[in-house]
Parts: C-alpha cells; structure tokens; sequence
C-alpha cells in the first residue's frame, strides 16, 4: 500500500495539474489514480486521508508534502 500512496502523493506533488488547473483536487486525482491504474476504484474520502498523512510546506521543502511523524489522535478514540 505504501507504494500506492507514494505514487499518489508524487502525482499530486508533480507541477503538471491538468490543462486549466492551478492545482489537483480531491476529485481530479481520485478520478487519475484509477484511470492511471495505481488502484482499481478509490473515493475521495481516502484520497484526502492519504493526502492528510502527509502535510505540505511550501516555504520548506519547495511545495513537496512531507510525512508526518505524529498520526493525528482524536480525544474521543473515533475516527475523522
């Protein structure tokens, strides 16, 4: 799975938004990683937590997203 999110995440970090965009959104690359076959279906609920685990910084690391170390924890022990 790790691979997956990797590709995923490089997608989403390449400057080559489609034709008309400044930048991905949770719709664009959720429909690109099926087309692209990274996965067979995804939604964009898993998408945005993927892309949750890692945090941009644009001012540091030249726009790239980074892992973050903490996993977020909610107080209530659900989920998001």
């Amino acid at each position: 799975m790790v691979r997956k999110e990797a590709k995923l995440v490089q997608l989403a970090c390449s400057q080559n938004a489609p034709e008309g965009r400044a930048r991905w959104t949770l719709n664009l690359l959720t429909d690109k990683v099926v087309e692209l076959a990274i996965v067979p279906a995804t939604s964009r609920s898993t998408v945005g937590r993927v892309q949750k685990t890692f945090e941009a910084s644009t001012s540091r690391n030249n726009g790239l997203f980074h892992r973050i170390e903490t996993p977020p924890s909610y107080s209530d022990g659900g989920c998001a």
